[in-house]
């Protein structure tokens, strides 16, 4: 099985997949070799590794590689992967778990670490007195009581789809935490739909009405976007001020 096709089957982004065996080679030959100074090419599938002699390398075994070598000298020598005996494939895959989880993990939380503040799909999986567990596409994130909408509560059922505001976001372990009582969510929705008129949310009455500023012209395009997130937020009223007026 090839990267590419190793990453569509298993789901991760082909550049973390190749960093990942990139690491793992050179971790393995580095320990098996016990040198620091390791450069991997997947296109040409060679290893090329620098020996200082006779620190990681003796002479007698530089000699092996290049007749002209003498102490203190720095040769470069280049090794197909392929030949790899046995133990380094073994160490190889081992560390190649390892870093391809570090990196996927790496990847998800950078990429969700931009997306607080921001709205996101999401889908009820499970509901309990307290808290929410909401699928967010690769995370399941916390929708806790605190920022529900008590007008919505009975809506709130698995396999609800609706819209989420990603209140925080913690590291180390990655917690997702959404809400749909944020002051800024019903603007929000409104920048999803028309992304080139400015909206800002003046004051929520949660569940009830929130009033908007907005240079958006009163035309059709504002009325069905209004219509939208209504619907979107279960009927919240919008109302929308001109910073003229």
């Amino acid at each position: 099985m090839n990267l590419l096709s190793f990453a569509e089957k298993y789901g991760y982004d082909l550049d973390v997949v190749e960093k990942a065996l990139r690491l793992a080679i050179e971790e393995s030959f580095r320990r098996s070799h016990n040198i620091n100074s390791v450069d991997v090419s997947l296109d040409d599938k060679t290893i090329d590794v620098v020996y200082r002699i006779p620190v990681d390398l003796s002479l007698s075994k530089a000699l092996i590689f290049d007749h002209s070598v003498i102490e203190g000298d720095v040769i470069r020598v280049q090794f197909n992967i392929k030949d790899f005996p046995d133990h380094l494939v073994h160490s190889t895959k081992t560390f190649f778990s390892d870093a391809l989880m570090d990196l996927s993990l790496q990847r998800t939380t950078e990429r969700w670490a931009s997306k607080k503040h921001t709205v996101v799909d999401g889908e009820i999986m499970s509901c309990s007195p307290k808290m929410i567990t909401v699928n967010v596409g690769d995370e399941h994130a916390i929708f806790p009581r605190s920022f529900w909408v008590p007008t919505e509560k009975p809506f709130y059922l698995p396999g609800c789809l609706m819209k989420f505001y990603v209140a925080k976001i913690t590291i180390n372990p990655l917690v997702v935490i959404v809400s749909r009582s944020a002051k800024d969510f019903p603007a929000l929705l409104l920048k999803e739909i028309l992304p080139f008129s400015s909206f800002t949310t003046l004051r929520r009455f949660i569940g009830h009405i929130s009033f908007i500023e907005s240079d958006a012209l009163f035309t059709i395009d504002l009325i069905n976007a209004i219509r939208t997130v209504r619907s979107q937020l279960n009927m919240e009223a919008i109302d929308i001020v001109h910073p003229s007026i």
